[in-house]
């Protein structure tokens, strides 16, 4: 399937963190864009995607939202091996953002780096009841920013058992 949607969404009264990250309401804000999306499963394997391009702005000032990015998307493939095992990968895309620098005085704009990051995953069902999940999520250890200042994290594996 491929899905094309637009989308115009205007917001009174947005409650959004000010540069000096006081919380206020902004009068209006206005996201509008296009958002493509992919999906087919061929066989056993399922891709999906998809791709955003907004204009996050203040309605009255026309300045950027803070933390939104205007294009991101992502991509991910998985494919069952077998009855027991499933296997993925994705790829997610972020691109520059907005943010505010309250280190200085007074407060300033910066640009936060658009970024990459590759996840991966593995699911084994031991029977009908219980799984097995392995996931990697940013792979190649990206140094990347959701808000100034704040680390995120590095690569990190999580492990996981279920039982239905």
């Amino acid at each position: 399937s491929v899905d094309v949607a637009y989308f115009d969404n205007r917001t009174h009264n947005l409650i959004v963190a000010d540069a000096a990250w006081k919380m206020q309401n902004l009068n209006q804000a206005r996201i509008n864009g296009v958002e493509l999306g992919y999906a087919e499963q061929m066989g056993k394997t399922r891709v999906t995607a998809s791709l955003t391009r907004q204009n996050p702005r203040d309605a009255d000032t026309g300045q950027l939202l803070l933390r939104r990015a205007e294009l991101f998307g992502n991509l991910s493939v998985s494919q069952q091996v077998g009855t027991a095992w499933k296997i993925g990968g994705e790829w997610q895309y972020s691109g520059e953002r907005e943010d505010a620098y309250i280190g200085s005085y007074p407060v300033r704009r910066v640009i936060l780096a658009s970024y990459s990051l590759v996840n991966l995953t593995a699911h084994y069902k031991l029977d009908k009841h219980l799984d097995v999940s392995l996931r990697a999520d940013n792979l190649f250890n990206q140094d990347y920013m959701l808000a100034h200042g704040y680390n995120t994290l590095g690569r990190t594996l999580f492990v996981g058992v279920s039982y239905q």
